[in-house]
């Protein structure tokens, strides 16, 4: 995504990146927990979160929502650095979690729940629609022959959606 490194010095350099920050992946702001470690009412990895039945994992470096400023006090400048910085993290999300499925699906993991399918096995357990599924699993099984399209959305220079697309045209020799 065009404009990430920018953010990112935005979010770095700016008044607000005291306390009030909003770090990036892997960084901690004063008070927060840094990867691995939970803060009060946040699930570790292998405890289910407050009122979720399935196992969650903390987001690493991000604070809570609570303790970020209100956007209706935030210069402009701030605003859009912190929009993108969010579509990076979740595009880098992203690849994390296609790739993660990619291997869930080649072990067919999702029948020890006698689930029928990935789909189905994403549906009930990530609240996803069955079509969203279908293409969570299609795009997952497509980026391994795909490596540049892979980097590049890990990287969150591309987004989900341009994924998605490119992953429909593209093919091991382009």
């Amino acid at each position: 995504m065009v404009g990430m490194t920018h953010a990112t010095h935005l979010l770095s350099h700016s008044p607000a990146s005291s306390s009030s920050a909003v770090a990036s992946p892997g960084q901690a702001t004063p008070g927060q927990a840094t990867p691995g470690q939970a803060t009060p009412g946040q699930a570790t990895l292998g405890q289910a979160s407050p009122g979720h039945a399935s196992s969650t994992q903390p987001s690493p470096g991000l604070p809570s929502p609570a303790s970020l400023p209100d956007p209706a006090t935030m210069p402009s400048e701030h605003l859009e650095a912190e929009l993108v910085s969010h579509a990076e993290w979740e595009a880098s999300g992203t690849a994390r979690m296609l790739a993660v499925l990619a291997e869930f699906d080649r072990r067919q993991a999702w029948a020890a729940w006698e689930c029928t399918s990935a789909q189905h096995w994403l549906s009930w357990k990530c609240g996803l629609g069955y079509t969203a599924a279908t293409e969570r699993l299609r795009v997952a099984r497509a980026l391994p022959a795909l490596p540049t399209i892979e980097a590049a959305l890990a990287a969150g220079r591309l987004s989900w959606s341009k994924v998605r697309e490119l992953t429909r045209v593209a093919t091991p020799d382009d």
